[in-house]
């Protein structure tokens, strides 16, 4: 899934008690959030990745394996379609 969050920059995200680092995504600096449910389960297969348009707005990428494990390949995956989207930001 992709979100647009015109009115929101990546510092403004809830990562619910998970740890985000950082990373580019194509021309863009982004945040990388892996299990980012909330908890402390871990390979949930869920990973977000937020793009930094500007300061106050951002393109949210979110990517769930299904049956729920291998969060590394959902954030390959992310990371994937994240550079997609950002070739077409300004």
């Amino acid at each position: 899934m992709i979100s647009l969050s015109p009115d929101k920059g990546v510092d403004s995200f809830n990562y619910h008690g998970k740890t985000p680092s950082s990373i580019n995504v194509g021309k863009h600096p982004a945040t990388k959030v892996e299990d980012s449910l909330q908890g402390t389960r871990v390979n949930t297969g869920l990973c977000n990745v937020f793009i930094a348009v500007s300061d106050s707005s951002a393109v949210q990428v979110i990517v769930t394996n299904s049956g729920a494990t291998d969060t590394a390949l959902a954030c390959e995956r992310a990371e994937t379609v994240a550079e997609f989207a950002d070739a077409k930001l300004p």
